[in-house]
């Protein structure tokens, strides 16, 4: 959950009030891993706009390739 208050010049103050939810999967023998991520928002304080509802999806991915892994020499 998270809660923002922000100023914008010569407005009112902004009111954000939303809640994100992700998960990852971890896959391959090199610890690669993919996420997905879901925000939901709702914003008010702009009177040209009015209340708004906000939803964002995000994907991210991890590559753990041995060519990125730093080889250790003794």
């Amino acid at each position: 959950m998270f809660f923002q208050n922000y100023g914008v010049k010569n407005l009112e103050n902004i009111n954000e009030v939303g809640l994100g939810l992700g998960v990852g999967f971890n896959f391959g023998i090199t610890g690669n891993q993919i996420d997905f991520g879901y925000k939901y928002a709702k914003r008010d304080g702009l009177f040209v706009v009015g209340d708004e509802t906000l939803h964002m999806f995000n994907l991210g991915i991890s590559i753990g390739d041995l060519w990125f892994v730093k080889r250790r020499e003794i």
